[in-house]
């Protein structure tokens, strides 16, 4: 169960740190002084490609059967993410809720190897064609008097040798869960970078298409 660690005002002026737990979070949001909460793990435990795979109706595809490698297409993820730092995804209303980037974007990369391999595309750490990949920005959303939550997430992927970057967007809402609107928002973005023509052109060893 994720814990809440917060800060509280006793008699006379004392703060006691305690944690509890996260299902006291609305509760406690109007009445704490300050209120920490890590949220990385959480967002991980909700991308579940069979849960998620199945709400938004995402269809997989065989892409190897396009590639004109020589081989079995395969590419190499790489996680290129550098801060390890807590990083803050939400706070207004005298809660912070933080994830630590290098380790969200090794959950998504977890998430995007599913991916690829269920479009039969090997991971393969050997692969001579490497994607770099990035948290460029993540923020957790609130509709203010309801229970909706969402997330928005920018992730950035880069291809060295195609001295190639671009960023992409996904936006998540849920009711209820304060973290599953940004693993939604997270599988828009996998569904993305996998049907991106791009990526796909590059790891298909296919000719870049013409714009």
């Amino acid at each position: 169960m994720p814990y809440v660690v917060c800060a509280l005002t006793a008699g006379g002026g004392n703060m006691l740190r305690k944690p509890i737990p996260a299902f006291c979070f609305a509760f406690l949001c109007g009445c704490l002084i300050g209120c920490s909460m890590y949220a990385t793990d959480d967002i991980a435990s909700y991308l579940v490609p069979s849960d998620l795979y199945r709400r938004f109706s995402t269809k997989s595809v065989n892409l190897a059967s396009k590639s004109q490698c020589s081989s079995h297409p395969s590419i190499k993820l790489v996680n290129a993410e550098t801060r390890t730092v807590k990083y803050l995804v939400w706070d207004e209303r005298a809660t912070e809720i933080s994830i630590i980037p290098k380790t969200l974007v090794r959950d998504i990369i977890a998430y995007l190897k599913d991916g690829f391999e269920k479009s039969n595309i090997k991971v393969d750490s050997s692969s001579s064609k490497t994607i770099y990949v990035f948290l460029d920005y993540a923020r957790m959303l609130n509709r203010i008097g309801s229970w909706a939550w969402g997330g928005v997430v920018r992730i950035k992927i880069s291809i060295p040798e195609l001295r190639r970057s671009k960023i992409y967007k996904g936006k998540g809402w849920t009711i209820g869960s304060i973290y599953r609107g940004t693993a939604y928002a997270i599988h828009e973005i996998v569904t993305q970078i996998i049907n991106d023509p791009d990526i796909q052109n590059y790891i298909l060893c296919r000719t870049p298409t013409k714009r």
